[in-house]
């Protein structure tokens, strides 16, 4: 019977600790100005599609598309902290199209509420 619960112990912990490992991942990294980059004029948007994704966001006739990554830090939900520290910043890429065809692309950092 011993044995038995040193066996559960065993399992609960080996399965704990392979789910706190997997836990401690972080979250997939968007490189905005190395797309910024890769997206040349005069390709297609099947083609920007297939090299950094979908976009965020677009117009509504959707000639211009947005691409977003914002950085946070930790104290900003620190009530204090807060107000003495920078603030988040959002860094955007936006790709106009005419003819179903890249224009002009844009990468900038778009300052967070002040």
């Amino acid at each position: 019977m011993k044995k038995l619960h040193l066996l559960v112990f065993y399992i609960f912990f080996i399965g704990f600790f392979c789910y706190f490992l997997t836990s401690c991942t972080p979250k997939p990294v968007r490189f905005l100005a190395q797309d910024a980059c890769i997206v040349q004029k005069g390709m297609s948007a099947q083609k920007v599609i297939a090299l950094i994704g979908k976009p965020d966001a677009k117009t509504k006739d959707g000639t211009i598309w947005f691409y977003y990554k914002k950085e946070t830090h930790f104290w900003q939900h620190i009530p204090i902290l807060n107000h003495f520290l920078p603030k988040e910043r959002l860094w955007a890429l936006e790709i106009d199209f005419s003819n179903n065809k890249v224009e002009k692309v844009s990468y900038y950092l778009k300052k967070g509420p002040e």
